[in-house]
């Protein structure tokens, strides 16, 4: 039987003018939770999904040598 991982975020992308150059700004918002983790660029986005979408993969490869 496999188990498969479920993530559902609503997203906000926006920039602000604020500092010295337009600094873009990534908020993802857990609609379970309503827990907001927020990233100062793509690179931490990005890092940030793969890092949850890697701790899934290992979680479903450890369920399946357990069968």
């Amino acid at each position: 039987m496999m188990t498969s991982q479920y993530h559902a975020y609503l997203m906000r992308i926006w920039q602000s003018a604020e500092f010295a150059e337009e600094q873009l700004f990534i908020s993802l918002e857990d609609p379970t939770t309503h827990k907001f983790t927020y990233f100062m660029d793509m690179d931490e986005f990005f890092a940030f999904l793969r890092e949850t979408l890697s701790e899934n993969t290992k979680d479903l490869n450890v369920r399946k040598t357990d069968n």
